[in-house]
């Protein structure tokens, strides 16, 4: 299970305005969610030292909840219970100088 509650953000309104400012002022908010894995699915370890990347990966399934206030705005999802996924994958990366051959 992977959580976090009142986890501070910035809301910045528009993907342009995060990355390029000019728009309106970011508004502070807070964001709270769970993530619950089950299962294994599938293992796969990836490698390729020509760009170095590699990685170990665990397939499965993921239920999630969250919320996010920002202002008088309070965005709510449905219960943990009635969520699903396609898969979910959960893994550990290197790349760049954490890579080893």
């Amino acid at each position: 299970m992977y959580q976090a509650t009142n986890v501070h953000i910035l809301d910045f309104h528009s993907i342009v305005n995060a990355l390029f400012g000019g728009g309106p002022p970011p508004e502070p908010g807070s964001v709270s969610f769970e993530v619950r894995w089950s299962g294994v699915d599938d293992r796969v370890n990836l490698k390729n030292p020509s760009i170095g990347f590699g990685g170990e990966y665990v397939r499965g399934q993921a239920q999630m909840e969250w919320t996010a206030t920002v202002g008088d705005f309070r965005y709510v999802s449905d219960p943990i219970e009635t969520s699903s996924s396609e898969f979910a994958q959960l893994g550990h990366e290197r790349n760049g100088s954490f890579f080893g051959t």
